[in-house]
Order: C-alpha cells, then structure tokens, then sequence
C-alpha cells in the first residue's frame, strides 16, 4: 500500500448528514469544499461519539503544520525520556539501598564483636550456644553482603 501526503486543513466535525444513524458524526476538512474525512458510527453513545469526533478534530488541528514523519516519532522520543527518567530514579535507589547495606554490614560487624565477647563469658550453655549461633549467622550475612552475593 502506497501512503501519500495527508489531506492538508483543519478538520470540523457535524452530526452524519450521510446516515440515518442516530449519534453517528462526520469528519470534513473545513474549507469551501466537503471534503469527507471520517466517520464515527458504531455502539458507542451519542455523547461519547461526539466526543470521540470532536477529540479527532482537536488532535489533528493541534498537529497543523507537523510532518507525520516527525508525529510518529513523538511518542518514541517520549518513552525513550520516561525510561532514562525511570533509569536514572533506579541509580537513585540503587545507591541508597548500596549505602543502606554497608551501614547494616557495619551494624553487623559490631554486633558480631559483641556476641562473641557475650559467648566467651556466658556461663549458661544454652544461652552461650544461643549467641555463637547469632554469630554464626552474623558472618554469614557479612559475608554474603561482602562478597558480592547480595548484589
């Protein structure tokens, strides 16, 4: 299918003089001439199709003057902006939580010191077993965070 330019005018909208359904609108190019452009019919209500007729009418007045080429490219350009926008909010978080984990894994090590000091001095088994376990799984999470595993 060959696509040519496309018809040159603002677009007006009026109630289908073509139909005799009810709510149906047409879209003409505004000029001396009726220069039949479309037409909304369908299950939609009056009020929505007119709605719908006169939104066509705006979008493509708005557009007067912009190359369809270039129309087309508006959206991509839009997206590629949200995405480096959404990216950049990412880093943000990214480094926030990086921060965040060091400042845990600091919380960490010292907890660590501190528990074995406790078990080295308790004198309740059960309680000793207790904090060489929370040790145990201290380092572990150290360790993870320190290694990259939690990356």
């Amino acid at each position: 299918m060959s696509v040519s330019e496309h018809t040159k005018g603002r677009l007006v909208f009026q109630p289908s003089t073509e139909r005799s359904t009810s709510g149906a609108f047409e879209i003409n190019i505004e000029s001396g001439y009726q220069y039949y452009i479309a037409e909304t019919i369908g299950g939609l209500r009056e009020d929505e199709q007119g709605a719908n007729a006169r939104r066509m009418c705006a979008a493509w007045n708005a557009c007067d003057g912009i190359g369809t080429d270039e129309l087309e490219q508006i959206e991509v350009k839009r997206n590629m902006r949200l995405a480096a926008t959404e990216y950049a909010a990412l880093e943000i978080d990214r480094d926030r939580l990086q921060a965040e984990v060091a400042e845990l894994r600091e919380a960490l090590l010292e907890s660590r010191y501190h528990f074995e000091t406790l078990a080295n001095s308790c004198h309740d088994q059960k309680l000793r077993d207790t904090y060489i376990d929370l040790v145990a799984r201290i380092a572990a999470l150290i360790a993870k965070h320190t290694t990259g595993g939690g990356k």
